[in-house]
């Protein structure tokens, strides 16, 4: 019956009261629902008597329950239902040996983390929605797959990975309003090593009997399941019922070093896991350090854009004002002066023009910049052979027409080498010194300005200060590119 649904088993034993279906069904369950009694007990005795209370509820209901039940999920709110029952008849006798049990099950690596949210538990997952709880049930008390829990829902794999983070969270929100503070990624860890307790091996016995018709045991909880739980305690006369039954498991000792050995094996591998996550993790946070750092140099250049446009247009004011001061002096002078100031003012127009178009170019040169850096660094250093290879990191990552694909066409790469020297692919120049001279790409001709002078644009490697004009009287730039461009001793 191992490859049975629950609910199969469940439909089983309520037709012909099957042991081997009910016994099939403890197996599943009985470390949950005795962990769950244990952190209101305290004592194992104590868990023990609410366990068996639970299953016997689970055999007189076992009729009643819906084909759409989770099984597990009704196991624990019948659990924590019936622990706070007997709690409140209990809370005084049991104060004292309650913390001494609670000490007992801390783990020494996460104990006060435990210690805190033991208490609690149970309490705030009774606060939470029944899928929300379930959910947390089957994943880290049961330790259940999200491939497994979503088919126990119905749900897809992905939802059940959404719903268990929030679920996660909703219990981390309702243990702070109780004063207990730990993130949800520690409150999953904890219940992952601590939530699941190893029930004792004779209790499967205990369970497994109380399902048989006709036992004095089955007919003693069967009176308390009906008084819900009011007086759980078991007599002595029936505890030593029960007890004489029990003699007869020859093999309970070694059935019990068996589980203990599994749970020690599983809980290992546990840890095998959360290694990689941890480095997994780490990685992230790198990256989005790196992608944080990158999105402020981008703002950086697009505020000093922005400063050099207004400049431009502060510019063409002076041009203007000039404009009607020789309009004045055209008026007063006659008109050779007028012809000789409108000349000037055309000049002075014409050169203002030039030096707003070399603005923009500029602007759009350092956009290509921050792109080809960009590039650069995702491919660990290795310069793209032509233009076209950044084009959509350059196109697609700008406002749209800020930098178009006939602007790239103005400019050529500089010959550097094979490879950018960056240190660990973050951009760190192996050779600081060269880092003012690694110029990357300039324009393919220069332009000659309304006042005689050429002008070309050069490209820095970096995200800073990446562009560069460059000035010539005769339009010849090769002394300029030696002094001012790192060239390797060989080019491959």
């Amino acid at each position: 019956m191992t490859d049975w649904t629950d609910m199969e088993l469940v439909r089983q034993f309520a037709r012909t009261q099957s042991e081997a279906a009910f016994a099939e069904l403890v197996r599943r369950h009985l470390n949950l629902v005795y962990s769950a009694a244990f952190r209101y007990a305290r004592q194992d005795q104590d868990a023990q008597d609410i366990a068996q209370a639970v299953f016997l509820v689970l055999a007189r209901k076992a009729g009643s329950l819906r084909d759409q039940t989770v099984l597990a999920g009704w196991l624990y709110e019948t659990t924590r239902f019936a622990a706070a029952r007997w709690q409140r008849s209990q809370m005084r006798r049991q104060s004292r040996e309650q913390e001494v049990a609670m000490q007992a099950q801390e783990n020494e690596a996460d104990g006060e983390a435990w210690h805190q949210i033991a208490p609690l538990l149970d309490d705030v997952m009774g606060k939470l929605g029944e899928t929300d709880r379930t959910v947390l049930v089957l994943r880290f008390f049961e330790h259940q797959t999200n491939a497994e829990v979503a088919a126990a829902l119905g749900l897809r794999e992905a939802a059940v990975q959404k719903r268990g983070l929030r679920a996660l969270e909703k219990l981390r929100g309702h243990l702070a309003r109780q004063g207990v503070t730990h993130s949800a990624a520690a409150i999953a860890g904890t219940l992952t090593e601590n939530a699941m307790m190893l029930a004792p091996a004779a209790l499967v016995i205990k369970v497994t009997t109380i399902a048989v018709p006709g036992t004095l045991a089955a007919v003693s909880l069967n009176a308390l399941a009906n008084e819900t739980i009011k007086h759980l305690a078991m007599t002595t006369l029936q505890k030593t019922l029960i007890t004489a039954t029990l003699i007869v498991t020859a093999g309970a000792g070694l059935y019990e070093a068996h589980e203990t050995a599994q749970a020690r094996a599983e809980l290992l591998a546990l840890r095998q896991q959360q290694a990689p996550l941890a480095e997994l993790n780490r990685q992230l946070q790198a990256e989005r350090d790196q992608a944080t750092n990158r999105l402020a140099a981008l703002d950086q250049e697009l505020a000093d854009n922005q400063k050099r446009n207004l400049e431009t247009l502060k510019l063409r004011g002076e041009v203007g004002l000039l404009r009607n001061q020789v309009n004045q002096l055209a008026d007063g002078a006659g008109k050779n002066a007028a012809a000789s100031g409108q000349e000037l003012a055309e000049k002075l127009a014409s050169q203002a023009d030039f030096i707003r178009d070399d603005e923009k170019r500029k602007s759009q040169a350092s956009l290509i910049s921050t792109g080809i850096g960009a590039y650069v660094f995702g491919k660990g250093g290795n310069l793209p052979a032509d233009f076209n290879q950044v084009t959509n990191v350059v196109t697609e990552n700008f406002p749209k027409g800020v930098v178009r694909t006939e602007d790239l066409a103005a400019y050529e790469f500089l010959n550097l080498g094979a490879k950018v020297l960056i240190q660990n692919g973050h951009g760190t120049i192996v050779n600081p010194d060269l880092a003012d001279k690694l110029m990357i790409f300039r324009e393919k001709t220069p332009r000659l300005a309304p006042d005689g002078i050429w002008y070309r644009i050069y490209g820095r490697f970096g995200f800073n200060k990446s562009v560069v004009t460059a000035t010539s009287a005769d339009g010849n730039f090769d002394d300029w590119e030696k002094a001012n461009t790192y060239q390797p001793a060989t080019n491959p």
